[in-house]
Order: C-alpha cells, then structure tokens, then sequence
C-alpha cells in the first residue's frame, strides 16, 4: 500500500501516473503489521497537518502587519539585497527591476487589493511570489522604463517582460534562483512580523 503527498489533482490517468512517479511516498507492506503501519503514516499525516497550520497562522499574522512606503522599501530591500560590487551597474538594474516589479504587484498583484490583505506584509510576500512564480522572464526595471513612472493598473509596459522558456522558469522556481528568492521572502517577512510583535515560528 502506498500512501503519497502530491500536489497533482487525479482526473484521469495520465495525472494518476504523473502523481504515482513524483513526490514522497510512504509505502505499507500488505501484511501482519499492515495495521502498524497505516499508524505511522497517521503520525507522518499529523505531522503535515501540523506544519501546515503553523504556516496558516504565519499568513495570518503577516496580514496584520501594515507596511508603509518606508517598510515595504525596507522589506524588498531585505529580499533583494544589492550587489557585493557597489560599483555592478547591471547588478544594480536587475536588483532595481526585482524591487520596482514586487512593489507594483504588492499593490496590483492577484487578490493583494482585497480588504484585509491590501497594505500588509502579506500582500508584500505575495508580490514577490506572484513576481518570481508567474512573470515571463527577466525584468526591466525603472531606470529602463523612466524613473518614477506611474505603472498602469492592469498589465505591465511593452517590453517590460521577455520570455524565458517555461520549463527552466520552473527549474528556476521549484530549485534555482526562483526558490531562493521565495525563501528570502519568507524570512524577511517573518523577521518583520516578529519584530512587529507577531512572533512567527513557521
């Protein structure tokens, strides 16, 4: 017997062997101690469970935490650190372009306008997921488009994204660039929820 964690929704077999072949598997011999082992995977199943809930009270305690213009300048700078060569103008243009793109879509980004999620620390983090999850490719940033220019509400100036091909922007999300960035998301906001008094352990 097996007993696996996927992120694949089974509707057919082609998606039932897609969850088969990936992701951990916990396997149960068919035999006397069957009963025994289903118990460990309960324990495994608790476990999940609970990770999964303290992760829900971070994202809740992230939602409380209101970011102005200073702190949200403050948190993506924690996110996108500049370059070790001050000097690195490209550095500096790819660092401009990761901040200037997380900060319209902590304002625009999907569902980051609802009540309760608008302004906050949460809205901050899923800019930066939003950004590094489902943007084209690599960015152009403000100094490319015209420093302080006011984005448009809906959709990104021409030329503002250039196609990566989707697989290595997976390869990029799931182990690269992409997840390391993501992580750094996620300390950065925990460090500010902790110092705002939220005292995230996720």
């Amino acid at each position: 017997m097996q007993v696996k964690f996927t992120p694949i929704r089974v509707v057919c077999h082609n998606t039932l062997t897609q969850a088969l072949e990936r992701g951990f598997t916990h396997t149960v011999r068919h035999d006397r101690d069957l009963w025994g082992g289903l118990r460990d995977v309960q324990e495994a199943l608790g476990f999940i469970t609970r990770e999964y809930d303290a992760l829900a009270q971070a994202f809740n305690s992230f939602a409380l935490v209101r970011l102005d213009e200073e702190a949200l300048a403050a948190y993506l700078a924690s996110v996108f650190p500049g370059p070790k060569d001050a000097d690195d103008e490209q550095a500096w243009e790819r660092i401009d372009a990761w901040r200037y793109w997380s900060a319209w879509l902590f304002r625009h980004g999907k569902g980051n306008q609802e009540k309760g999620i608008e302004g906050t620390l949460w809205a901050a983090c899923n800019g930066v997921t939003e950004l590094v999850d489902h943007s084209a490719g690599p960015l152009v940033g403000p100094r490319a488009v015209g420093n302080g220019r006011q984005l448009p509400e809906r959709g990104a100036p021409a030329g503002a994204l250039r196609a990566t091909p989707p697989g290595r922007r997976l390869e990029s999300c799931w182990f690269g660039t992409g997840f390391r960035t993501k992580v750094r998301a996620w300390d950065a906001a925990v460090t500010v929820a902790n110092a705002k008094g939220q005292r995230v352990t996720a």
